[in-house]
């Protein structure tokens, strides 16, 4: 049965259904495209087309040129390193001997004997650590490289010469530059040395002078060994009948303990 509407509710029905037809047709298109493909698509050649290989993710060479590195993995390229400097160790020396002299220069108006008095010394000295490049193992270093420092010698006679000097009453104190260098590996077995002082006599009277000294140490334990020294001396004293000042040059033989610790830095 047919019912006739008024012309409003006929023009509202008209514009409802032109509106309804099209979105139910895009749905209908909609669900065909994603089933297929299109048809320019299907006969375009995809072997040109980059491809996506999961199994390489992470790969350095699956980062674009620039890109930061992979925190998970490795860096691309190789991290330039500097290198480390560190220090070779430091060591402390001690020394106790004994020696004599033997005078150049005898002044008889003195009444110097040819042969100074025996003496006793006691010397402590510290050696500063070198810086080393990465690869050097610094105790190793330590023994094959030079190594310089102070030290402070105290010395004393043990018998009376000529007409001041009693037994005990002469005192000689020495700073000095000392260097060292080992061999026989980290634990060196042999140690020469070198120093150069300027001894200073403070009793009984005040007498400067100069020293230069090598010597030479047999570890027979580590940091326990004995040593020998030979040294070359001069100092200024007081006048004579002929001379206001007078210089009394001497070689000096010395042997004794010698101790050294490493510090390690």
């Amino acid at each position: 049965m047919f019912i006739a509407l008024p012309p409003v509710l006929r023009c509202a029905s008209i514009v409802v259904i032109s509106f309804l037809l099209p979105i139910k047709g895009s749905g209908q298109e909609r669900q065909s495209t994603s089933r297929a493909l299109p048809q320019w698509l299907e006969e375009s050649d995809l072997s040109d087309l980059p491809r996506h290989d999961p199994s390489s993710a992470g790969s350095p060479d699956s980062e674009p040129q620039g890109s930061a590195p992979n925190p998970a993995g490795s860096p691309r390229s190789p991290v330039l390193s500097h290198p480390v400097l560190q220090r070779s160790p430091s060591r402390v020396m001690l020394q106790l001997g004994a020696g004599f002299g033997v005078r150049i220069d005898q002044n008889l108006e003195f009444q110097q004997e040819r042969t100074a008095p025996v003496y006793t010394e006691a010397t402590a000295g510290y050696f500063l650590g070198r810086p080393l490049a990465r690869d050097q193992q610094p105790r190793s270093a330590a023994a094959s490289t030079p190594l310089h420092g102070v030290a402070l010698s105290f010395a004393t006679t043990m018998q009376d010469d000529g007409v001041d000097v009693e037994t005990g009453n002469q005192w000689v104190l020495t700073p000095s530059y000392v260097a060292r260098l080992g061999f026989g590996g980290a634990v060196p077995s042999v140690v020469l040395g070198f120093r150069c002082g300027i001894p200073l006599s403070v009793s009984p009277e005040f007498s400067p002078g100069l020293e230069l000294g090598v010597n030479g140490a047999y570890m027979f334990l580590s940091g326990l060994g004995l040593y020998g020294e030979v040294a070359g001396s001069a100092f200024l004293g007081g006048g004579d009948a002929d001379r206001e000042t007078t210089l009394h040059p001497l070689v000096s033989f010395e042997a004794g303990l010698y101790v050294e610790y490493e510090l390690l830095p």
